[in-house]
């Protein structure tokens, strides 16, 4: 440990570093413990935000999943790939390919690296931040941050790292912050922020807030946009926003998705926006996971009052970011569309309002990935179900049929819902043959009545009247 921080101390030091920062995940400043997997996986993919982590097997061993991991203990149900559900949202999990052994770092703040829900990225003109950057750039600085904006890290860290004494300084620091965050050395990146953070700095307050990120020390003005300078406000909105969502707090992140499209965002930024937009607004839909059952002569009155009035919160919050949902004329293309559209319906279906849920299922379809086909439309079919409509059912279902493989409908779920279907279809036959017997029964009364009526009148006449 001695040597990592006697590193960091020298770099930040020298005047000229000669070397990039070295990679070392697992730090006491940013992380909490950490925990190894031998799972013997091919691939992984984290969704933090979500709080899970998909396994790619190289063999069997599902079922052994459940409950291996401290950190993420269960096994998501109904998941097309082995899909681990876990216990806290602030996780880096990493891969080591020869082995397939999977390492979970529980962090102390939120992670930092550049995938679908990682911070946004967002380039300026070091020399006038309210302007927009224009590469290859002009000065010193601005050269810098345009090979930093492309990628070309080497080169961007040799150009910052001279730029650190003298009136760029402050921006400088910042971005060798950055490029040690990128390349997983986050105690440089820690210490570079520290330095960026000065009054003097006119990134001061991103660099806080970047700190902020790492060792979960915020203060409460740090957590509010309205106290960055204007053309910083679109990414601390959207860091802050991030912040909140690793700690739980969605309500106030829908809150502040909510102002986005009331704020200036460049063209250059639409994109980036959009990504992390609605990677939170995913989160903000997903419906809270149930807490396992407690016996009731456990629970008291205050915890049930307790347990009613979550759920009364995240029913609202759930309410309001549908409603973000719905207020997107473009929700049902672009990046991110089908997982957007699929956390939208399973809120709706958790509110009460599974065909709406179902509705917008089947809207999105052209969307839908091939390899997701076949879930989607059974999820969509199970919605309609829910809420008592077989009609619309039993259309997904021959919809299925021209589309997806015999083999694909044998599967578990899929024979349920034909089950099902077929269930409503025995009623339905049913109140057919109770209609068809009433409707001779009637026919029987009228007959009969009929009858009475001309022998009662046959034998009121007299005799000889024609």
């Amino acid at each position: 440990m001695f040597v990592v921080r006697q590193i960091a101390v020298g770099w930040m030091l020298a005047a000229a570093p000669s070397a990039l920062p070295s990679a070392h995940l697992f730090s006491p400043m940013t992380s909490v413990t950490v925990e190894r997997l031998d799972v013997g996986a091919k691939s992984i993919e984290a969704e933090p935000l979500l709080g899970r982590l998909a396994l790619i097997l190289k063999r069997g061993g599902e079922q052994r999943l459940e409950g291996m991991s401290r950190l993420c203990p269960h096994l998501l149900p109904n998941s097309e790939i082995p899909t681990l559900r876990c216990a806290t949202l602030r996780l880096h999990a990493t891969l080591e390919p020869k082995s397939g052994a999977v390492t979970l770092v529980q962090l102390r703040g939120i992670p930092w690296h550049v995938d679908d829900d990682g911070p946004p990225r967002w380039f300026y003109n070091p020399d006038n931040l309210a302007q927009p950057l224009i590469c290859p750039g002009t000065t010193a600085a601005a050269k810098a941050e345009c090979l930093f904006q492309t990628g070309q890290i080497g080169q961007a860290f040799e150009q910052f790292s001279a730029l650190r004494e003298g009136p760029s300084r402050g921006f400088a620091l910042l971005r060798l912050g950055d490029i040690a965050l990128a390349l997983d050395d986050p105690e440089q990146a820690l210490a570079a922020y520290q330095q960026a953070s000065k009054p003097s700095s006119p990134v001061a307050a991103l660099a806080t807030l970047r700190r902020c990120e790492l060792i979960d020390e915020c203060l409460p003005i740090l957590l509010d946009p309205r106290g960055y300078p204007e053309a910083q406000r679109a990414e601390a909105r959207l860091r802050i926003a991030r912040q909140l969502a690793f700690h739980g707090k969605w309500a106030e992140v829908v809150g502040l998705l909510a102002e986005i499209p009331k704020a200036k965002v460049a063209e250059a930024y639409r994109a980036e926006t959009l990504r992390l937009q609605r990677r939170l607004l995913i989160g903000a839909l997903t419906v809270p996971v149930s807490p396992p059952a407690v016996s009731t002569a456990s629970t008291d009155d205050a915890g049930a009052s307790q347990s009613d009035a979550r759920t009364i919160e995240d029913d609202d919050r759930l309410t309001k970011a549908l409603e973000l949902y719905l207020n997107d004329p473009d929700r049902l293309t672009g990046r991110y569309a089908e997982e957007l559209t699929d956390a939208a319906a399973e809120a709706a279906a958790h509110l009460g309002t599974p065909r709406f849920g179902a509705h917008i299922l089947a809207a999105v379809f052209p969307a839908v990935s091939v390899k997701h086909r076949s879930g989607h439309l059974l999820r969509t079919a199970e919605l309609y179900l829910d809420d008592e409509d077989p009609a619309h059912a039993e259309a997904i279902l021959e919809f299925a049929r021209t589309r997806l493989p015999a083999s694909e409908l044998r599967a578990p779920r899929w024979r349920k819902v034909a089950k099902r279907l077929q269930q409503y279809g025995d009623h339905v036959r049913a109140d057919e043959a109770l209609t068809a017997r009433l409707k001779k029964d009637v026919e029987l009364t009228r007959e009969v009545t009929e009858a009475v009526r001309v022998s009662s009148a046959a034998r009121a006449k007299p005799e000889g009247t024609p």
